[in-house]
């Protein structure tokens, strides 16, 4: 082991000097390094440096020369890259102040200073004069120079009087109705958000201006549109006294469909409570259009700052950093809306009502049926339906959804129910006043047969009626038709049920809805229509009739089997031959 220590002993000696030497170098390498970064920072500074003074001298020169923008924006850039080059210490800033020149240092901040009183003079003077050109070319300004939120406060207070000025001019003229100037003060609001909210949004977005800018015209609007509505609380007042008589106009119709007398002929007056129906349905419109707008307005200002945010964050926006709408998402005025849908659905249906019970103590007027000169039917479904279909597509027009399905509603069962029973009433008071001594249509029918088999029999007989026996056959055959109007006024009501709800469907699809939902509560308010339609289809009345007249005849032509033989085999000589001497027709007429 001595000689083995020995002999390696040199080798030991080799490897701590090669160790010693290695430290060594590792050690001129890092200071190397270091080095090395000092003059890549110092390189960097002086690039810094450069670029510092060249800014300020822009700057400065910019200013001196008016061209005021290029003087902002190298300020601007002269402020962010001097940030970012003295941030690490305070003796890093005093060195760079020195590398640029504390005099060029001191003459940047002063014409900095000089600058922002320079557009702040501008800016206040562009306000008072109202100059919007002028305050168009400075915000932009303002808001690069951090004076943002200074410079949305002025700006909100211009756009203000704007505001305050266009409202004013829209509603002075007294001659205009209060929904008229309703109406013009939503459109003013509009013009000022459309002209400002874009320019503000871009400029003074990130101290929030945009979100202020419609706070203050949407608050404004508010709480004049509020105190308009006010000034309407007369008429809309008269409106919720008709809505009460309703019990009294169904309890009406259906006295009259008993035949009895109608004791509130002259309840309402139509003409009047439809122009006042016709604005409470205008004032909801011009409401719905107004918040429509204005939640446009908020979903873009939303979206605005959602992206201002993410671009500042550098990450997704997540559901927490959500920016808060700038308005409440249910306003006093959607709460007004609701209130006037109320107010007119309880017009509408006091409207409606009194419509169908003029039109049924209104003499009736005839016209042909479906082509057939000798089948009649009344005026009195046409007229009922056309009252409903003006409340109903009224309400569609106002495009508020709660109201119009509250219209829809009405109008639907006021149709099925009111109407239906009256038609019901109809049927048997018409024929017992337009065919006296026949307890109802069907009876009426047969006595029309047993004229007719007289009629045959007497001419078979080589006997002649006169004009007087023909007149009266006619005058009795149109009072028939006009009896049996009831019927085909049945068949023609499930007609107009069923084009009515294709009429508001269509209507609805044009007034703006992309899709209407299949479950949803204007679409089952329209299926309404369909459900009336199916449920007078069922209770066609011509079903009840026919089975009656069925069962005479039926009696009848029994009787005349069990006295007279039948031979289906007879030739027709044969058939003419049996005819002459009576037959089968002559049985049955002497029969009837």
């Amino acid at each position: 082991f001595e000689e083995i220590g020995a002999a390696t002993a040199p080798i030991a000696k080799a490897l701590e000097k090669l160790l010693e030497i290695t430290a060594r170098e590792s050690s001129e390498l890092r200071d190397l390094d270091t080095r090395l970064d000092e003059v890549d920072a110092d390189i960097k500074l002086h690039q810094q440096v450069v670029q510092l003074k060249s800014y300020s001298s822009d700057c400065v020169g910019s200013f001196k020369s008016g061209d005021y923008l290029n003087a902002t924006t190298k300020c601007v850039l002269f402020s962010k890259l001097f940030r970012s080059s003295t941030q690490e210490s305070e003796d890093q800033r005093a060195k760079v102040v020195q590398m640029v020149g504390p005099q060029a240092v001191a003459l940047q901040e002063k014409t900095k200073a000089s600058l922002v009183e320079l557009l702040l003079k501008d800016y206040n003077a562009g306000i008072e004069a109202a100059n919007l050109q002028e305050i168009c070319r400075v915000v932009p300004l303002l808001g690069d120079l951090d004076l943002a939120t200074e410079a949305v406060g002025l700006y909100l207070k211009f756009v203000k009087k704007v505001l305050v000025d266009a409202l004013n001019e829209a509603t002075q003229s007294s001659d205009d109705s209060t929904s008229t100037k309703i109406a013009q003060t939503f459109n003013a609001a509009a013009t000022v958000l459309r002209h400002h909210l874009p320019m503000v949004s871009q400029a003074l977005g990130a101290a929030e201006g945009d979100r202020g800018l419609l706070q203050l015209v949407h608050l404004e609007v508010e709480r004049r549109v509020l105190k308009l509505i006010q000034d309407m609380v007369g008429d809309l007042e008269d409106l919720k006294t008709v809505a009460t008589i309703v019990p009294n106009l169904e309890d009406d119709l259906a006295s009259w469909g008993r035949g009895e007398e109608s004791s509130n002929e002259q309840a309402l007056d139509l003409e009047e409570v439809d122009k006042a129906c016709e604005e409470c349905a205008c004032l909801i419109q011009y409401i719905q259009g107004y918040d429509t707008f204005v939640k446009h307005c908020c979903s873009e200002v939303e979206r605005a700052s959602a992206l201002r945010l993410r671009s500042r964050s550098g990450e997704e926006e997540d559901g927490e950093d959500k920016p808060s709408p700038p308005i409440l998402p249910k306003t006093e005025l959607e709460e007004a809306a609701i209130e006037l849908g109320a107010i007119l659905s309880g017009g509408e249906q006091a409207l409606l009502l009194a419509s169908i019970q003029l039109v049924l103590v209104s003499p009736a007027t005839f016209e042909p049926y479906d082509e057939n000169p000798r089948a009649q039917c009344s005026n009195y479904i046409e007229e009922i339906f056309y009252a409903a279909q003006k409340s109903a597509m009224r309400a569609v027009a106002s495009g508020h959804e709660m109201s119009t399905c509250v219209v829809l509603n009405t109008c639907s069962n006021s149709l099925s129910m009111v109407m239906r029973e009256a038609l019901k009433g109809k049927r048997t008071s018409k024929a017992t006043q337009l065919l006296a001594g026949s307890r109802d249509v069907a009876t009426a029918a047969l006595e029309n047969v047993a004229d007719v088999a007289s009629n045959f029999n007497n001419l078979r007989r080589g006997g002649r009626g006169g004009e007087a026996e023909d007149d009266k056959a006619r005058e009795k055959e149109r009072k028939l038709a006009e009896a049996g109007a009831a019927f085909n006024d049945y068949t023609q009501a499930v007609q107009y049920f069923g084009r009515m709800q294709e009429v508001l469907m269509e209507e609805i699809e044009n007034g703006g809805e992309e899709k209407i939902d299949a479950e949803g509560q204007l679409a089952s308010s329209v299926k309404l229509f369909a459900v009336a339609r199916a449920q007078l289809e069922e209770e066609d009345p011509l079903f009840e009739l026919a089975a009656e007249l069925g069962a005479r005849v039926k009696s009848i032509v029994d009787r005349v089997g069990e006295t007279e033989e039948c031979n289906y085999e007879i030739d027709e000589q044969g058939y003419e031959r049996f005819e002459s001497t009576g037959g089968w027709l002559g049985a049955i007429m002497e029969e009837v």
